[in-house]
């Protein structure tokens, strides 16, 4: 109930409580003077109705607005995409797809006037990925890493990472990046694909023309990835890039996309985070739990400058030198040196001790790899690199992981004081 007010101060509270005041100074100013024009003409009650007429309907500024969806149910694909097949499964249910190596883009222009996007789709993941393993095959050729992603074109990479399906694995780790969004960050096989009923099993999927007979017919088990994030974006035009990087490509191993849905948001449908909960992100972010920590992260990039906040908090913690860390890289980087040497003993010896650092040695390596050695050098390290993978990667710190993740939420902020943040973090 309203207090005892009259009639003018009524209508003036029922605008603010109702609608949420247009902050508008030049509107307000506005509405003061016909106000003092409207009481010296003795009409003392329109401040009130005038005030709540212009704000009761004024257009909605932080509805979400939503300005694509397609299931693909009729077969029929949207102007917007960049590609036109769908297929489906056995009832008839259709996607977008099957797709390896190629890209599929979403293209939107005349967005109405927003500070955040919302993509929400179903990846379904098909047939036999092999997550991070790079492992090789008889022939020599790597089984994987199967990588899918998903990149704003001219903007951020929003997801690269990989997934496993199989139900074997050489070395017992059956591993993917997803939903982490740093790819060198594994977890379990199937973490967060949601679980869907199958009929008689794996539900079955049929690809037109000739069949694979190494597949049992063609019929592949899938594996269902509800995505949905929210990222900064202002501009009137966006582009989706969505692509595969798969060994060894389409016979083995596919993708598809369904129920695509893009909105549009403003910051007032997203409320500033309270501390206790920023305190709770940040605890996520230093654990080894895979799925509060990828929540936790995407909970940040909807909230920028809360999360540019937490990281400027946070900054000598997370950029303090690791002294013990350091000897280790300049120990291995002699070592990769010495792999390179003239004598035969000498390059065993060298190798045989890079063996014995283990997992520990990988960020070390893959940054060895990146420098210009000869040939055989980047030949042993990535026959290092590889053995080390599949061993499973090694515990990190909690500093280390909240680092790693930081810094990918910084990336997709993607605003100057983000930019300078990440420089600062110095992630490769």
């Amino acid at each position: 109930m309203l207090p005892n007010l009259g009639r003018r101060e009524r209508a003036v509270t029922e605008a603010k409580a109702g609608s949420g005041m247009l902050c508008n100074p030049k509107l307000a100013f506005a509405l003061q003077r016909a106000s003092r024009t409207c009481r010296a003409a003795g009409w003392s009650g329109i401040r009130g109705v005038v005030l709540f007429s212009i704000v009761r309907f004024a257009p909605p500024l932080s509805a979400a607005e939503t300005v694509h969806t397609a299931d693909f149910e009729s077969g029929r694909v949207p102007p917007e995409w960049s590609v036109s097949q769908t297929e489906g499964f056995e009832d008839d249910e259709k996607f977008l797809g099957e797709f390896g190596n190629q890209h599929a883009k979403l293209r939107l222009a005349e967005l109405p006037k927003h500070e955040f996007i919302r993509i929400k789709c179903d990846l379904l993941i098909i047939r036999d990925w092999d997550g991070s393993s790079s492992q090789a095959e008889e022939n020599g050729q790597p089984r994987g890493p199967d990588f899918w992603n998903l990149q704003v074109s001219g903007g951020p990479r929003l997801i690269r990472a990989t997934f496993h399906t199989v139900d074997y694995s050489e070395n017992g780790l059956r591993q993917q990046s997803f939903p982490e969004l740093d790819e060198r960050l594994l977890t379990a096989a199937e973490t967060g694909a949601i679980k869907k009923p199958q009929p008689q099993g794996e539900q079955q999927f049929r690809r037109p023309g000739p069949q694979n007979p190494f597949f049992d017919n063609d019929s592949s088990p899938y594996k269902t990835y509800r995505l949905n994030l929210v990222f900064p974006h202002q501009a009137d035009e966006l582009e989706f890039d969505f692509f595969g990087e798969l060994h060894p490509g389409y016979e083995e191993e596919s993708w598809a996309l369904d129920n695509v849905t893009v909105e549009t948001l403003s910051a007032k449908e997203l409320p500033p985070l309270a501390a206790e909960r920023v305190i709770k992100l940040w605890k996520a972010l230093g654990q080894p739990a895979t799925v509060p920590a990828a929540e936790a992260c995407w909970e940040l990039i909807a909230h920028p400058e809360q999360a540019v906040a937490l990281v400027k908090e946070h900054q000598s913690e997370l950029t303090a030198r690791d002294l013990a860390q350091e000897r280790r890289n300049a120990a291995i980087k002699t070592l990769v040196g010495q792999l390179g040497s003239d004598t035969f003993a000498d390059r065993e010896a060298a190798f045989r001790e890079l063996q014995v650092l283990g997992p520990t040695a990988l960020a070390a390596a893959r940054q060895e790899l990146r420098a210009a050695h000869a040939a055989e050098i980047r030949e042993k390290l990535r026959f290092l690199i590889n053995d080390w993978s599949n061993r499973g990667q090694p515990r990190l710190r909690e500093v280390e992981l909240r680092r790693l993740r930081l810094a990918r939420v910084m990336e997709i902020v993607n605003n100057p004081a983000a930019v300078e943040l990440l420089k600062a973090l110095k992630v490769e």
